[in-house]
């Protein structure tokens, strides 16, 4: 219930609300799977309309060569392994496209960019914001 509370309040901030093309693939992949194999089982039809009225009001941050570059430079500069290369391509994404915020769960994935302001979603849904931030230049 957090993150739905946080999601409404940030849509009527100030704050442009934006997912990564990789949370929708994770979205997709995540709706269709069968519950038995932890799941939505949704049908992919219902899915793609779950997945449209999201989109609707909100930015899409596509992948892009500039990226990959950035996500080749976080690796190497944080030592990043493993599965956190798909937190450092989030960050990537955002450091392109001049994100600096991310609404998350798991803070402590992040905590290694200092560039990323890190919302907890319990929190944003009290209205407990940081001032926001501009991107660096």
């Amino acid at each position: 219930m957090a993150a739905l509370a946080a999601v409404a309040f940030l849509l009527h901030s100030s704050r442009t609300l934006c997912i990564s093309s990789q949370a929708i693939y994770g979205f997709l992949a995540v709706a269709t799977k069968p519950v038995a194999e932890n799941g939505l089982g949704m049908k992919h039809a219902d899915a793609d309309t779950q997945l449209a009225k999201l989109l609707a009001g909100i930015e899409v941050l596509y992948d892009s060569a500039a990226v990959a570059a950035e996500l080749r430079r976080l690796v190497v500069t944080h030592k990043v392994t493993g599965k956190k290369t798909h937190d450092a391509r989030l960050v990537a994404t955002m450091n392109v496209h001049g994100a600096v915020e991310i609404l998350t769960f798991n803070g402590g994935d992040f905590g290694r960019y200092p560039a990323i302001t890190i919302l907890a979603p319990a929190d944003v849904a009290l209205g407990r914001l940081p001032t926001p931030t501009q991107p660096a230049s």
